[in-house]
């Protein structure tokens, strides 16, 4: 009597007739039961009918030693492993999880510039091994005979219900974008009867195009493209794709889309750490008040382009992704000349007297504000008191007395407290007066006087089509004009606050500007909660558009936010990419893009926490420091990050 079997995940006509004791799978798919199913591939849940073998004898000389083979031996098999040394291939676990590398794609070795292993080598290869991200195809298949064997390897598309994966199909937005992410594997014979192993050579994930090209015409044989998809790039997540590896049975005696196969299936990311979104904002900054787009027509589509392509391929190699959170993007008049500092730069305190030793001193200003029913103004002073006999009266204690004398059924200020300059003592810290139009209407100081002899008051006026860096003195803040933009219009302090401006000062050359946290510094000299992390970024440049919906200078915008999620300078590293020479013009293979991890840990520059801040040079406050740029990703600042 025959027996009905459910089909379960993995199982094919030849597995389940092989371990029934038949050779291969022709008996039982000819078989009536099966008729309905017989022409197709076999699906978990099927009911098999498996024919009972019919009894069979063979005659045979007696006193002497006769092989008989038995029927339904082990069935083929494909799995991903590491590709660890020839000797130990039987012994090799099965990989679960695929990594995309962070490795050059033509280079290997524990300093990642060594070669890496090309197609025709699928033997063991150290300096190949050496990254964690790259891995073989093995086919398990007693029965075949050939010295080489096919594999078909494919990304597969993430199904979406809502922002929730719900399985995965090849029906990606066209036949060329599913064939850019396909790649036929020869694996080789590894290992003899009755054992039989086939391996691939080194193989890696990759998402950008032009990580195919190194290695030459066999380049497709090594990498797999898994990346955004087009023209739906900002749909697909890169870390929600999943890759399948497949080989047909060669001993299968049916032809075409019904022949047997194996398959193994793995998810992209997710083995070393847990992925993570990137929550940022973004906000493109209009030349003129009420501008339709940005500085040289910078509008949302474009931002979108750069950062669901470029800045989602790097960190992938990271395990995350950008996620815009609310106000998401914005289109942003000038800020208003809203700000004053108290004593910038030098956080000097009041002395509450004139030079001429008149006491007090006194701070005045014009609050004007243009509003839709007309112009309203206010003039605001502030008598500066002398300070008691060993107190002081520091820039921080005057912007609140500014915030006293402002605040009324108008306006409202706010008063920050900054980080102590470079080359100033800890207890020297200037102090921001931000001031708003309760109504909404565009707020303008003037005429801002002081006569105190000690503190100083500043008015700040940003230009967005030259944006004013600050000098080393007063990086970890901004200078004051930077300020004017950030504390403006910072959105929170638990993700990127990225802005699209004009230029940069002078000739263009510097492209963008980030805000670390300083975690290696004194706790006075760090960036404050409203300006850290945050980025300002050229819409172009003098190497071409950085901000675009094109794809010059891809690197750039992610270069950026690198150094607020790394809180650090620069590496010397080229292919790294807070690479300090500049990032890439164009995408290449040895463009400015990797994330280094282990086991290639390289030297960054960062804040030396036995810097003198106050007599120390700009050369002795920065101290290199080895570390893995992937790994130390989401240690800096966690709140910016959310959970898959």
């Amino acid at each position: 009597m025959g027996r009905w079997i459910r089909a379960r995940q993995g199982d094919t006509f030849c597995s389940l007739a092989v371990s029934g004791g038949f050779v291969d799978c022709q008996v039982v798919r000819n078989h009536n039961a099966n008729a309905a199913i017989s022409i197709r591939q076999l699906q978990p849940r099927d009911n098999v009918y498996i024919p009972t073998i019919t009894e069979g004898s063979n005659s045979v000389a007696t006193e002497r030693r006769h092989v008989f083979v038995r029927r339904g031996a082990p069935f083929a098999a494909i799995r991903f492993v590491r590709g660890g040394r020839d000797n130990r291939i039987p012994r090799e676990l099965a990989v679960s999880h695929l990594q995309i590398s962070n490795f050059q794609t033509d280079r290997g070795g524990t300093n990642a510039t060594l070669p890496f292993a090309g197609a025709a080598q699928w033997q063991f290869d150290a300096d190949s091994f050496i990254d964690p991200d790259a891995f073989k195809i093995e086919v398990s298949d007693r029965r075949a005979t050939a010295a080489t064997l096919q594999v078909e390897f494919q990304a597969l598309h993430p199904i979406y219900r809502g922002t929730v994966v719900t399985g995965h199909d090849l029906n990606w937005s066209s036949v060329a974008e599913r064939d850019r992410r396909k790649s036929d594997i020869t694996v080789h014979r590894a290992t003899p009867l009755p054992d039989q192993r086939y391996r691939s050579p080194y193989l890696r994930l990759i998402v950008d195009e032009t990580d195919q090209l190194p290695l030459g015409p066999a380049a497709p044989m090594q990498t797999l493209l898994v990346t955004d998809d087009q023209p739906n790039e900002e749909r697909v997540e890169i870390l929600d794709q999943r890759v399948r590896a497949t080989y047909l049975v060669q001993t299968c005696p049916i032809a075409g889309d019904a022949r047997c196969r194996v398959t193994a299936e793995a998810p992209v990311g997710g083995r070393d750490r847990r992925k993570r979104r990137i929550k940022l904002c973004v906000g493109i900054l209009r030349q003129n008040v009420g501008d339709l787009t940005g500085f040289n027509g910078i509008t949302e589509p474009m931002i979108r382009h750069r950062l669901f392509r470029w800045v989602r391929r790097v960190y992938a190699q990271a395990d995350m992704s950008p996620v815009l959170v609310a106000p998401n993007i914005r289109l942003l008049d000038p800020p208003s000349q809203n700000l004053i500092v108290v004593s910038d730069l030098t956080g000097d305190f009041a002395t509450g007297t004139t030079t001429a030793g008149v006491s007090p001193s006194v701070m005045s200003f014009t609050i004007t504000s243009v509003r839709a029913t007309g112009i309203l103004s206010k003039p605001v002073s502030i008598n500066i008191p002398r300070p008691r006999r060993g107190a002081s009266v520091t820039p921080i204690d005057i912007a609140r007395l500014i915030v006293r004398a402002t605040n009324d059924a108008d306006f409202t200020a706010g008063s920050f407290q900054n980080a102590a300059s470079i080359r100033s003592r800890q207890s020297r810290r200037s102090a921001d007066v931000l001031i708003r139009d309760k109504q909404g209407g565009r707020v303008t100081i003037s005429a801002v006087l002081n006569s105190d002899s000690g503190a100083s008051l500043t008015l700040a006026n940003v230009n967005l089509n030259g944006y004013q860096m600050s000098n080393g003195n007063d990086m970890m803040n901004g200078s004051l004009h930077e300020r004017q933009l950030l504390r403006n219009y910072n959105s929170g302090e638990d993700r990127m606050d990225c802005y699209v401006v004009g230029q940069f000062q002078g000739t263009a050359s510097v492209r963008g500007r980030s805000y670390v946290p300083g975690l290696t510094m004194p706790a006075a000299y760090r960036t404050a909660p409203e300006i850290v992390n945050s980025c300002v970024m050229g819409s172009t440049s003098n190497s071409g558009m950085v901000m675009d919906g094109g794809d010059n200078l891809p690197y750039t915008f992610p270069h950026e936010m690198g150094h607020a999620l790394l809180d650090c300078f620069h590496t010397n590293t080229l292919f790294e990419l807070m690479n300090g020479n500049g990032t890439s013009v164009a995408a290449i293979v040895s463009g400015t893009k990797r994330l280094c991890d282990v086991p290639v840990q390289i030297p960054y520059g960062e804040f030396d926490p036995r810097g003198n801040y106050v007599t120390g040079t700009l050369n002795t406050l920065g101290r290199a420091t080895d570390f893995f740029a992937a790994t130390r990703l989401g240690t800096i600042s966690r709140r910016l990050f959310n959970n898959w």
